[in-house]
């Protein structure tokens, strides 16, 4: 009996069975109704399944969701540089937003706080640019090549100068810089044309290296996400800029070629190299971003941007053309620096085409090729084509002997250049992201592309100083890229090892205060005394004009060369006064030496 009750007990307390004779009528309607959407639910998926809609559930999308972010990751690790649309294991949907901003940005008054330093920091660091250039370096129209290319506006064709008719880009900023001082400063300053175009120059070059450090800085914020250490990175070039360089040269900013013309053709020197490396870089700083953004934080708004594009979306494209085609028609050593890149990167990026579609024809691969790779052939097309003019204009012609050992000679010897503490921190930052390639695969792509570019700029500058002539500020585009990368390899150190923080700071204080040597050429006499030359030759042309005189004689110092070069360049000396209203009338100017 105790057994049935417990069998009993655990019956159910409803007499009524659903499979009962006399269960509720309700209740079978019910179950009737239940089972009947149950089963025409079952078709429907079945139908669906067999059309190839699939029924999108929020279980369903969360799980498709993570299917296709461990194939992107998987392909992305596979090719990590140059593969779009895919995220990478780097960097999740919930982090994608933070790759973009400073980790300590999280809210309006953070934000804010953020922005003010950044603001701070930028703004110190024009005030200093311009004391540098404006007050402890500063440039003045002296020598022949600097009156002569004031007053000659080029084009934006290639062709028109026979000497080197691809330097489109010198010519424009050479005369720009003209313009701007006749028609801006000097009107505004009240200055003399030699004062004005001191302060034009200064302010010019300023505002171009703050660009270009403010493009590595924002660089260095995608890498680090961190607005502190994004911050010294970009110092740390600054300081590189100031003070890698050994006592006996001139600084990475201001690369005159002091041992050889005295002050330097600084005015040339900025329009024809200065102004063409700063642009390179810049357009380098900024294709890295790119790269870095598809590995660390990969978007739709990148791999898309395309498809759909706004009235400002069309006007930034068409600046970067014309940004792209000045930096490749200027100098060959300011152009190599964003070309070369340009060709290892679309070689990367074919690679991982064909080896992720191994039977695509040639004809078929090249009609694959997205917006990024195009613009990659574009730079390196337009490289070959100013490349191929330059061979066939004068200089080409005159330069075509090439002398290899020399030109490694003179390379090494410039590389030394830097100060020992440059290269201590350069080798072991380049021995960390070896390590730091090994241990994260997604970052072996554009660490390997980055080791093989600088490998290629050496070999393109020692084939540039082999050919015609050997200059400080030939070298200067080489230099200032290594230092860029140092910086570069300094971000992903601070952002994948932070340990390494505090050794950073440490190497990079050694590498340039210890031992703290200023350097032995300071121009600020020989400017003074320069200035004071360019302003009485200035001054006498304006009061021969003035008294109706055809012509007028200057005695300058027999080590000038101005008397020697006066068939070559100083007609331009009064046609540039006379081009910028400084005189009425064109007067005849001769140049004589004191005896």
């Amino acid at each position: 009996m105790k057994g049935t009750t417990a069998k009993v007990a655990n019956l159910p307390q409803n007499p009524q069975s659903s499979h009962s004779p006399t269960a509720n009528p309700r209740i079978l309607e019910e179950e009737k109704q239940a089972e009947s959407k149950n089963q025409t639910t079952q078709e429907s998926s079945s139908r669906a399944a067999q059309s190839g809609v699939a029924i999108h559930s929020p279980n369903t999308q969360n799980l498709e969701s993570s299917m296709d972010s461990k194939e992107t990751s998987a392909n992305a690790e596979r090719y990590p540089l140059f593969y779009h649309d895919l995220p990478s294991k780097a960097c999740n949907d919930s982090t994608a937003a933070d790759c973009h901003a400073p980790k300590n940005a999280c809210n309006d008054k953070q934000a804010g706080s953020s922005k003010l330093y950044t603001f701070v920091f930028f703004f110190a660091l024009f005030g200093v640019l311009l004391l540098f250039f404006g007050y402890g370096y500063p440039t003045l129209p002296f020598w022949g090549d600097d009156w002569q290319y004031l007053s000659i506006y080029g084009t934006m064709k290639p062709g028109d100068n026979g000497w080197i008719p691809d330097r489109i880009l010198p010519l424009l900023a050479h005369a720009g810089l003209g313009v701007l001082c006749a028609y801006v400063f000097m009107p505004l300053s009240g200055l003399d044309f030699i004062d004005a175009m001191v302060y034009t120059c200064a302010f010019v070059l300023s505002a171009s290296t703050l660009a270009l450090c403010y493009l590595l800085y924002r660089l260095s914020l995608l890498i680090t996400r961190h607005q502190i250490l994004a911050l010294f990175s970009t110092s740390s070039f600054v300081i590189i800029g100031f003070c890698a360089s050994k006592a006996s040269y001139m600084p990475l900013f201001l690369p005159a070629d002091l041992q050889a013309e005295g002050l330097g053709y600084t005015l040339t020197l900025t329009a024809f190299y200065i102004i063409p490396n700063l642009l390179n870089l810049a357009l380098l700083t900024l294709l890295m971003r790119y790269q870095f953004a598809q590995i660390l934080c990969p978007s739709k708004q990148y791999s898309h941007a395309c498809k759909s594009l706004d009235p400002t979306t069309h006007a930034l494209i068409g600046i970067g053309a014309l940004a792209l085609y000045l930096s490749q028609f200027s100098m060959t050593s300011s152009a190599l620096i964003l070309s070369s890149y340009c060709g290892i990167s679309l070689l990367f990026a074919t690679l991982a085409k064909i080896w992720q579609h191994k039977s695509l024809s040639p004809l078929a691969l090249i009609k694959s090729l997205d917006f990024y790779a195009l613009c990659l052939s574009l730079c390196v097309g337009l490289f070959l084509i100013a490349v191929w003019y330059g061979l066939n204009g004068g200089r080409g012609s005159y330069c075509s002997g090439y002398d290899f050992g020399f030109g490694i000679s003179y390379a090494i010897k410039h590389l030394k250049s830097f100060r020992a503490g440059f290269w201590v921190l350069f080798i072991v930052l380049a021995l960390c992201v070896l390590a730091l390639a090994f241990r994260h695969r997604e970052l072996r792509g554009i660490i390997a592309a980055q080791i093989i570019w600088l490998a290629i700029l050496m070999i393109g500058y020692i084939g540039i100083v082999s050919s015609c002539g050997a200059k400080h500020y030939l070298m200067s585009g080489l230099l200032l890229s290594v230092a860029l990368t140092a910086c570069v390899w300094l971000s992903l150190l601070l952002r994948f090892m932070p340990r390494l923080i505090a050794p950073a700071v440490f190497v990079v204080g050694f590498g340039f205060l210890h031992p703290f040597q200023g350097y032995d050429e300071r121009p600020r006499d020989a400017y003074l005394q320069y200035r004071s030359y360019a302003k009485a030759w200035v001054a006498q042309v304006i009061e021969a004009e003035s008294s109706g005189l055809e012509s007028v004689s200057i005695f300058v110092p027999k080590e000038f060369p101005h008397w020697q070069w006066e068939g070559w360049f100083f007609p331009w000396f009064a046609h540039t006064l006379r081009q910028f209203g400084i005189i009425g009338r064109e007067i005849k100017v001769e140049f004589k030496p004191i005896e």
